[in-house]
């Protein structure tokens, strides 16, 4: 058998609920010299690809198999991918480099732009039985973190949480730390905080279901509305100060939660841009996404103080802590699930995104389950197999 079931994304057309993606039977890819074949095992959805269910990603392009957090078992591997070996389970890193381009792409979403105007293809995504990429993608875990209740794929997005509360512990080490945004992101970085052994910090969100949530996971020491009167007097209470040693910006978009945190922030301290801002958005005349992904710094001031902004984001250089930290506590992957909605087989992925909830803060798959699948994947009891 050639083909497969995926997903596919079709901007031209809409199914009446606003959203545009289909089921549709395509070929299986095939490993190049320096790729693997993976058979999916288990998937979530990135907040990206939920904008770009409903056409607002303008980039990607007609017929794409959108799904950039994954993990599966390898089927297949090219002439020169013999370092891995069939039936090794790995999780896919969603960004990746070519020869020619001084930018990066992106596993179901986009390719990068030449350095010299040549056309790239993109990579197909994972929302598909089966799933190609490059070698230097792929990360190896124990068979038990996929066997069992977690979801591995949750370490693709995860990552730039573990790596951002690594950074601010090491680099900063705040005395007291505020965290602005409640979403999965922000919910990860508070965990990896708590993991890591931060002293005390305090998270912010206005959703009222967010806010409930993070109260309701217990990691942060506090959990405010800043929309409500008096917040910062309670905060002030609480932390025995008006201002924090270091604030994170989970929240981006029209800058709303950067005023806070700047205002939030002492003098000489620092403010992560985390959070990805709406398009025209500037400080001092410079795009803060350009920040975020350049992780570059930038002296700022602030009502007469003067603050460091820092950006941050991906996964270079912490894979093989992150999943070692993973694979070994068992309480680390309990809190990484609790905002997670498993919905079933991924044949239920289009069903789910047409029926959108506010209470479902991410969502995750198993693999598929029709015509074309030939085992079922196993969703059970948490093994204690290496």
């Amino acid at each position: 058998m050639n083909t497969m079931q995926a997903w596919v994304f079709r901007p031209m057309r809409e199914d009446g609920s606003g959203v545009y993606l289909f089921l549709e039977e395509v070929p299986i890819p095939s490993a190049g010299p320096e790729d693997l074949l993976l058979k999916l095992r288990k998937v979530s959805v990135c907040g990206t690809d939920e904008a770009l269910f409903r056409a607002k990603i303008q980039r990607v392009k007609n017929g794409m198999i959108p799904g950039h957090e994954f993990c599966g078992e390898v089927v297949e591997r090219g002439s020169q991918a013999r370092d891995f070996a069939p039936g090794e389970i790995v999780v896919g890193e969603s960004h990746y480099r070519v020869s020619g381009s001084s930018e990066e792409g992106i596993i179901g979403l986009w390719a990068p732009n030449s350095d010299d105007g040549r056309k790239f293809e993109p990579i197909a995504g994972a929302y598909a039985e089966y799933v190609r990429i490059p070698k230097l993608c792929a990360r190896r875990i124990p068979r038990r973190l996929v066997t069992g209740p977690f979801w591995p794929s949750l370490l693709e997005a995860a990552g730039n949480d573990f790596c951002l509360a690594q950074y601010v512990l090491e680099k900063l080490n705040p005395q007291q730390l505020g965290i602005f945004g409640c979403g999965p992101h922000g919910l990860y970085a508070q965990i990896f905080l708590r993991f890591l052994g931060a002293r005390r910090f305090f998270a912010f969100e206005t959703d009222p279901f967010r806010l409930e949530f993070a109260r309701t996971l217990g990691v942060a020491e506090e959990v405010y509305d800043p929309s409500s009167v008096d917040w910062m007097e309670k905060l002030q209470q609480k932390s025995g100060a008006g201002t924090l040693d270091v604030t994170v910006d989970m929240v981006g978009r029209s800058g709303k939660a950067f005023e806070q945190c700047c205002r939030l922030t002492r003098p000489g301290g620092a403010v992560i841009l985390f959070g990805i801002f709406n398009r025209g958005f500037s400080i001092n005349g410079i795009s803060p996404n350009d920040l975020i992904f350049g992780r570059r710094e930038l002296d700022y001031e602030y009502q007469g103080k003067k603050l460091k902004l820092i950006g941050i984001t991906g996964r270079e250089g912490v894979w093989d802590e992150l999943i070692a930290a993973v694979a070994g506590d068992r309480e680390l992957r309990r809190l990484l699930m609790k905002p997670v909605t498993v919905v079933g087989p991924l044949d239920l992925l289009g069903e789910s995104i047409r029926q959108p909830s506010p209470h479902i803060l991410k969502r995750a798959f198993s693999s598929f389950q029709g015509r074309f699948t030939r085992e079922k994947t196993d969703v059970g009891t948490e093994e204690l197999v290496s």
